[in-house]
């Protein structure tokens, strides 16, 4: 063991290899740790939240007392006696009646061991009923210490709560006692003839509080948001509380609960020490696998140095010495293979240069051909484009002939570049794939590289490996020739392309008339050759020819819309041979007028497509008709059409002028709206009704296209009602 860890190689293995499974050791305590702490406190908030639950439920059934006191009330055979008899309140005959009645509403107040007073309120009769005695409303209320005006708050806050329970309070509950009221309607409907008054004493029930043996820190009653009753325990807890807000289940307020924090159970020195002797076993693991690792790592280097012949000084480590042996081999191989490019490279560069200049010979043609993988036949068309770079850096221009090779051979047309010479050559079956392929990569260079300073010169189109030579050199004639006139060149720009295309899919064709005789008069101006007016009249043409193919490249025309298509087709085919023409002929008026006629022609068939707009209003009524589906969605709609989904949301757009999804919710809220005007306050009744399976997103909907919840709406249009 000791002369194994005199190799530096060796100790070097040993510890990394150690190092690295102390760290997995490291990283799986600390997640196991990780997952233990979170499991805790996972534990500890579902307790606190088990709490929370088990006092709400408390609290709820002994409100749902004061609930079963309204409804036993409610259908109470004395209180139809209090109502038929007007005179109750000052009649001798009624007294044993009347004592009878207290003694029920007391043992209503008594059994809910929370209340300072309960009492039924007749509000048409000015009438008020509690354990003492019959009263006049006003009186009661001055008995029990509340203003003449709380039956005006009580109105208030039952408005929009028929048959449940509600809760308020003023100051002078709070100042008494800290309590509140609980109010209930004894009749459902809207008139408010029969109602039960509980007072609650804030005393009382802060006693029902302590009792629960929860460790209760600080409760709220909140109802619509706002704070009735609050109540805080007497010592500061230690730690941090639990607080959390829970919705009644049975009522419609809210509590906001605090607990106490819950005690330390402290540290487990049974699961610590455990968890220590596990760590050290962990730990003598780890020195033995990692010195077998490191064993096994340096017995192939050994068996490799003793095949590859390699010796080493005495102090000298293994893999130093392999080192050097391999900086040899990478030396001699590097230089192998440099020389190999530079002689292929100068070989493919003497190839194409003897294309260009025609000096090749036609035993030996075809064989390097196939060598050089080079798309170069006899039988094809080529044309030559000449690149005079103008700018400072070359790896920016030879980045751009490089993507630009790439481009064409996607397109189908073979490109090859011979930085040499700056030349690139065009090859295809058809002499029409190579024109179009060069005013394809004038495009291309204005789109991808609008700022790379070129000048760009061509041959004509010819046949076969003689064609290469003739079209080169009537390229390079066009160069100087064009440098002799001081480099004049056509007027094109992007810009004005982009407009041009930008005011065709508006459908502004007075502007894209406008472009083109701009577009006319400047190049007019610049006094160009016949060959550079017919480039830029072609370059033009096919920016015109493009626009309207893509008026048909979305895979969801119709049988007539692709009928249209294919006629139009042919019409533009004819026109690009006319134009063609009249481009040899040298006739200038001949081809603007011809690209008049093919925008025209455009013009033309952008209104009859316009009937797609036809059905999107189809689309729009079918949502009219099923917006109050839950499972309406854009597929549905593809299907009953039988269009791609992606068609519906375009047809919609351009119909709607808004997406599929806003339209929608604009009219099921519009709806729900209506519903509510007409008297449905029910507002999950009413969500259904409009499509919604659920509140929440009828809620979520409701929100955030009227900024308000369906319940607020609904309480709006009510207040708005019993004004009117």
């Amino acid at each position: 063991m000791l002369e194994a860890m005199k190799g530096t190689f060796f100790r070097n293995l040993f510890f990394a290899f150690f190092l690295l499974m102390n760290v997995l050791l490291l990283t799986f305590s600390a997640a196991l740790f990780g997952q233990w702490e979170a499991a805790q406190q996972d534990r500890e908030r579902q307790e606190s939240h088990n709490q929370a639950e088990l006092v709400m439920r408390m609290i709820d059934e002994k409100f749902s007392a004061v609930d079963l006191a309204a409804s036993q009330t409610a259908s109470s055979y004395w209180l139809r006696y209090v109502s038929a008899r007007s005179d109750i309140l000052y009649s001798r005959v009624d007294y044993s009646k009347r004592e009878e009645i207290c003694q029920t509403i007391g043992n209503y107040n008594d059994s809910l061991r929370i209340a300072k007073s309960t009492a039924v309120i007749l509000p048409y009769r000015n009438l008020a009923i509690d354990r003492v005695s019959f009263w006049e409303s006003e009186r009661y209320f001055r008995s029990v210490g509340l203003p003449e005006n709380v039956f005006s708050q009580m109105e208030a806050s039952l408005n929009g709560h028929y048959g449940s329970l509600v809760l308020f309070t003023n100051e002078t509950m709070q100042e008494d006692s800290g309590g509140f009221a609980v109010v209930r309607q004894l009749e459902y409907g809207q008139s408010m003839d029969k109602i039960l008054l509980v007072y609650v004493d804030g005393r009382l029930f802060s006693s029902f509080l302590e009792d629960l043996g929860i460790e209760l820190q600080s409760l709220e009653i909140l109802f619509e948001g706002s704070p009735v009753y609050s109540w805080e325990c007497g010592t500061q807890a230690d730690g941090d509380c639990w607080q959390e807000e829970l919705e009644s289940s049975l009522h419609n307020w809210s509590y906001r609960i605090t607990l106490q924090p819950g005690e330390n159970n402290g540290f487990d020195f049974g699961a610590g020490l455990f968890f220590l002797i596990l760590l050290l076993g962990l730990i003598v693991l780890e020195f033995a696998v990692s010195w077998k690792l490191a064993s096994f790592s340096v017995r192939p280097v050994r068996t490799l140095m003793k095949k590859m012949g390699i010796s080493r000084a005495p102090k000298e480590e293994m893999l130093d010495a392999i080192e050097k042996s391999w900086q040899d081999l990478s030396m001699q191989k590097e230089w192998m293979e440099t020389l190999g490019n530079q002689y292929y490279k100068i070989a493919e560069t003497g190839y194409l240069t003897s294309l260009l200049f025609g000096t090749w010979e036609k035993d030996t043609i075809m064989e390097l051909t196939r060598k050089f993988r080079m798309p170069f036949d006899d039988a094809m068309y080529c044309q030559i484009l000449l690149f005079q770079y103008l700018g400072e850096e070359d790896r920016e221009f030879l980045d751009a002939m490089l993507q630009l090779q790439i481009q064409c051979w996607q397109d189908g047309v073979p490109a090859v570049f011979c930085q040499e010479e700056g030349a690139l050559i065009l090859e295809a079956p058809e002499a029409e794939s190579v024109l179009h392929q060069e005013e394809r990569v004038r495009v291309l260079l204005d789109e991808l590289f609008p700022e790379l300073e070129l000048e760009l010169h061509s041959g004509k189109i010819h046949r076969g490996f003689e064609g290469i030579g003739k079209s080169y050199r009537e390229g390079k004639e066009t160069q100087s020739m064009m440098q002799m006139q001081g480099r004049i060149s056509y007027y094109f720009p992007l810009e004005l392309e982009l407009k041009m295309i930008n005011s065709m899919k508006l459908g502004n064709f007075g502007q894209t008339r406008e472009i083109l005789e701009k577009l006319r008069e400047e190049n007019d101006r610049r006094n160009l050759s016949i060959e550079e007016k017919g480039r830029v009249t072609r370059q033009i043409f096919e920016v015109l020819r493009r626009f309207f193919m893509d008026m048909f490249t979305d895979g969801e025309a119709s049988d007539r819309a692709a009928e249209a298509a294919a006629d139009m087709s042919l019409d533009v085919e004819a026109l690009e041979e006319d134009l063609r023409q009249e481009s040899r002929e040298g006739h200038e008026s001949g081809m603007w007028g011809i690209l008049s006629a093919v925008l025209s022609r455009i013009e033309e068939q952008y209104e009859k497509n316009s009937g797609g707009h036809a059905l999107g209003k189809e689309l729009i009524a079918y949502v009219d008709a099923h917006y109050s589906s839950s499972e309406l969605s854009q597929q549905d709609i593809a299907d009953v059409f039988h269009i791609s989904r992606p068609m519906v949301s375009k047809l919609f757009k351009e119909a709607a002028r808004m997406n599929f999804i806003d339209y929608l919710h604009g009219k099921r809220i519009e709806k729900a709206k209506q519903l509510f005007e007409q008297g449905e306050w029910d507002v999950i009744a009413v969500g259904g009704k409009v499509g919604y399976e659920n509140e929440v997103t009828f809620k979520r909907a409701f929100v955030k296209r009227e900024g308000m919840t369906p319940r607020e709406y609904v309480k709006t249009r009510k207040g708005e009602g019993t004004k009117k």
